[in-house]
């Protein structure tokens, strides 16, 4: 049986991976502050798992799917 829960050190790993990949993303998309734009979307996805853990909903997901969008958007203009 596979836990479904990460230990401190795995979820710094994962965390660690996820924002690398989002800064290389957005570096190569020519975004200006790409550290910024990527530690406000590594927030959003925290918010996120807290908000579907705590709501037992899907819609949390799609909530922050939608404001990873807008930030991406007003950060392209």
């Amino acid at each position: 049986e596979i836990p479904l829960r990460l230990v401190g050190s795995e979820m710094c790993i994962r965390d660690r991976l996820i924002a690398e990949h989002i800064q290389k993303l957005l570096s190569e998309a020519d975004y200006d502050s790409a550290d910024v734009l990527t530690r406000q979307l590594m927030v959003l996805k925290e918010g996120a798992i807290i908000a579907a853990h705590v709501s037992q909903s899907s819609t949390a997901a799609k909530d922050a799917k939608d404001v990873a969008f807008m930030l991406l958007d007003t950060a392209a203009s």
